[in-house]
């Protein structure tokens, strides 16, 4: 499995990242943002956190037992006087935007940048793009293994792929989002025991997470 990548005007950007995925079953190619050429480098340099090859990696993802995996992050939350209902807070009356993939934006000025990369790999499923990447393994971000553990979960269960990627987020397409309020509550804890700052630096709670998440196509995660 590999990527190669190919430098696009910042403002084609999402047009191109379109016809790119609408071609990928007939190509072979996944296609996926990048960012700048920045972004590109550190987004290679991660890979060095993951000795396995992303063969192994796959292969481990299909036995992972992600139900005992987020059990083993709650009780790891638990030790820190972690409270379930302070974090799960209530239903919010209004929900905010979800959001569009920006990785060809500069985060600081929202402006479309200049030139970006866009990354083409040759994977079978879009869920092994972590494997591929050999993405995460450092701080409080979960190794490849879980990232396709959970993206060949997500990818079934709502039809959710990775669209663009740099060293420290991941940001997602949905083509089935959840339907109701009690699909999309445990979508949301899924999600807080995959990356704890969907909650703690964006929406406040699983609640406001949740309804969010409801009808939505977009997902984005992000770790520091």
């Amino acid at each position: 499995m590999e990527y190669s990548t190919l430098e696009i005007a910042g403002a084609q950007a999402i047009e191109l990242l379109e016809l790119k995925r609408e071609s990928y079953r007939s190509s072979g190619e996944y296609p996926f943002l990048i960012g700048d050429e920045d972004t590109l480098l550190c987004l290679q340099a991660i890979a060095n956190f993951e000795g396995r090859a992303p063969s192994e990696i796959v292969q481990r993802s299909l036995s992972l037992d992600l139900a005992n995996w987020m059990s083993t992050r709650r009780e790891e939350q638990e030790l820190y006087s972690f409270d379930a209902e302070q974090v799960l807070g209530s239903w919010p009356d209004q929900t905010a935007a979800p959001g569009a993939i920006s990785l060809h934006r500069d985060e600081a000025t929202n402006r479309t940048k200049p030139k970006v990369q866009m990354g083409f790999a040759q994977i079978d499923q879009p869920w092994h793009l972590p494997a591929m990447l050999r993405f995460g393994n450092w701080n409080d971000c979960p190794d490849a293994v879980v990232h396709c553990a959970f993206f060949a979960r997500w990818q079934r269960l709502f039809g959710a792929e990775i669209a663009a990627a740099s060293s420290d987020t991941l940001e997602c397409i949905v083509n089935r989002p959840p339907q109701d309020k009690e699909a999309a509550l445990a979508l949301a804890w899924e999600q807080f025991w995959y990356c704890g700052d969907v909650v703690h630096q964006r929406c406040d709670s699983i609640s406001k997470l949740a309804a969010q998440l409801l009808e939505s196509n977009y997902w984005r995660f992000c770790w520091d």
